[in-house]
């Protein structure tokens, strides 16, 4: 493969996957927020060809994607065929866009009273369509060679990085814009009318630093490389607003843990201390990592890259941070139980509950961060466990 076709490889696959891994967030996030409405008007229901659809619609995804991100993201490692990882994914991914459109065209033609013309035309739109869009995929990848990526190369180590950090931070900004809009109105409601206080403060900055950072993140990975711009000063300029929202994300869910257990004196002591403990030591770690990384420009590709992190410290801090968050966990787990077993009222219920779900989400991705960069040490994985915490 010559240096020209090298580029444009690594360029076409760095972006080709951020609308996947943004779809699987995004329907993930989707089907966690509707399942009790599922299992209460769907799982029960009879047998019909309408369910049959909508289970297909529904849990196709959780095959097809999974396997999508394993083919990008670790194809490369194992002794596995490309062509064939390739096509398993491509053909639930198929039937699942043909079923949904059906259920779309189903509902258009209710709409228009389930007559006989407007049936044809759907029909008639769908085939047409629908199947050239099949055909002109089909033959595309024809006369396409699947390669496994090669570590030796600099150029492929330096796409591996950024491919895995641009994955994370598009579904973070997925998760975060849906869940801004699925809030909106309450936050209008409850929050912008409010008086100013410290804890208004710590709401707005926790809610609204990420459209400050998050859009450079995609500038810095996406166009760096076609304007004449610092790649230094751009990831400064990310990673300062993001590390004081993550920050500051800690201390509402410290106050929230504080709270719940009576806003005793010996539990703010402890909550400060393991805070200032396990995420100053976390921050140190990073810092000291970080200051021997330079971002990069690659010839013909847009940009910054990251060289690859060969310090063993590095998870460390990752496990660090998640180990206050798993504290935090255990503290609310521990009053929940209390107060569960005293069967106080709905309200409180509800509050432990989605406390609980929220630090054990949180805990969840920090770990997940934890063990890539184990195992794959030259990938930051740094943004979606943060992003984690804009949901308390």
């Amino acid at each position: 493969m010559d240096q020209e076709t090298l580029e444009l490889t690594v360029q076409a696959a760095r972006f080709a996957g951020y609308d996947m891994v943004a779809a699987m967030a995004l329907f993930a996030y989707d089907y966690l927020l509707m399942l009790p409405k599922e299992q209460q008007y769907v799982w029960g229901a009879k047998w019909t060809p309408g369910k049959v659809m909508y289970l297909l619609v529904r849990y196709l995804p959780f095959f097809d994607l999974p396997l999508w991100v394993f083919d990008q993201g670790f194809m490369g490692q194992l002794p596995m065929d490309c062509a064939t990882a390739t096509l398993v994914t491509t053909i639930p991914e198929f039937i699942a866009a043909g079923v949904a459109d059906i259920v779309f065209g189903l509902r258009t033609w209710a709409l228009w009273n389930r007559g006989t013309v407007m049936g044809c035309i759907i029909i008639g739109g769908y085939i047409l369509f629908n199947g050239a869009s099949v055909t002109v995929i089909s033959a595309t990848p024809s006369g396409l060679t699947w390669r496994k990526r090669q570590a030796q190369n600099l150029m492929m180590v330096l796409f591996r990085d950024a491919h895995f950090a641009g994955y994370e931070m598009a579904a973070a900004m997925t998760l975060f814009a849906y869940d801004y809009l699925l809030m909106i109105q309450k936050e209008r409601r409850y929050i912008w009318a409010a008086k100013l206080t410290p804890g208004k403060v710590m709401y707005l900055l926790v809610r609204y630093l990420p459209f400050l950072y998050l859009p450079l993140c995609v500038f810095e990975e996406g166009i760096m490389g076609d304007l004449p711009l610092d790649c230094a000063k751009a990831t400064l300029a990310l990673t300062i607003p993001e590390l004081l929202a993550a920050a500051i994300a800690d201390v509402v869910y410290g106050l929230r843990s504080w709270a719940v257990w009576g806003r005793g004196f010996p539990m703010v002591c402890l909550i400060i201390v393991a805070y200032i403990l396990f995420n100053g030591a976390a921050v140190v770690i990073v810092s000291i990592d970080q200051s021997a990384l330079t971002s990069v420009r690659i010839q013909g590709l847009s940009g910054c890259f990251t060289p690859p992190l060969h310090s063993n410290s590095f998870w460390v801090a990752y496990l660090l941070n998640t180990t206050f968050q798993l504290l935090l966990l255990i503290l609310t787990l521990l009053r929940g139980l209390h107060f569960w077993r005293r069967q106080t009222g709905n309200l409180t219920t509800v509050l432990f509950r989605d406390a609980f779900l929220a630090f054990l989400a949180q805990w969840s991705v920090g770990i997940a961060a934890v063990i890539m960069l184990v195992t794959l040490v030259w990938s930051p994985f740094s943004g979606l466990d943060r992003e984690v915490t804009r949901f308390p």
